[in-house]
């Protein structure tokens, strides 16, 4: 079986790919520089393929999207977040194993109809949430302060 190439998400497509998606997202926070995010990568690539249909696996660049990142907290790469029906669910960093990573969707399998609000992830995971702002809507803030 030959491996497809994993599909890159930006702060521009984020939303469209990950937030409004009717099926489970596993995103990868990573960087071209990073060797675990290296390694990591022929798991992710099986994973995707094995989830098909059922669960979507992507990559974000972190120098590319620094601004996504930094809205997430995302402190070391590579980072994993699996994302349902607009919220982040679960999420690990490090280099994991394919068992791993399935085991980040499949624990949320069951009950990804109710995702853990905002305040929930916040402390069971130190993320810093969007604020109920679309990615869109953060970039046009962004960039409106920029002027």
């Amino acid at each position: 079986m030959v491996a497809m190439k994993l599909q890159q998400v930006t702060e521009q497509d984020f939303e469209s790919e990950v937030l409004v998606s009717d099926i489970p997202v596993l995103v990868e926070f990573g960087a071209t520089w990073c060797g675990p995010c290296k390694v990591v990568e022929p798991e992710l690539q099986a994973l995707a393929q094995e989830y098909a249909g059922r669960a979507k696996v992507v990559g974000v660049d972190i120098d590319q999207s620094p601004y996504l990142a930094r809205q997430l907290g995302i402190q070391s790469v590579p980072t994993f977040l699996v994302f349902h029906q607009g919220r982040p669910v679960t999420g690990k960093a490090g280099a994991l194993k394919k068992a791993q990573l399935a085991e980040l969707l499949e624990k949320h399998q069951g009950n990804m109809s109710r995702a853990c609000s905002e305040l929930d992830i916040s402390r069971a995971r130190g993320y810093r949430l969007l604020g109920g702002m679309s990615i869109e809507e953060l970039l046009a803030k962004r960039a409106g302060t920029r002027s």
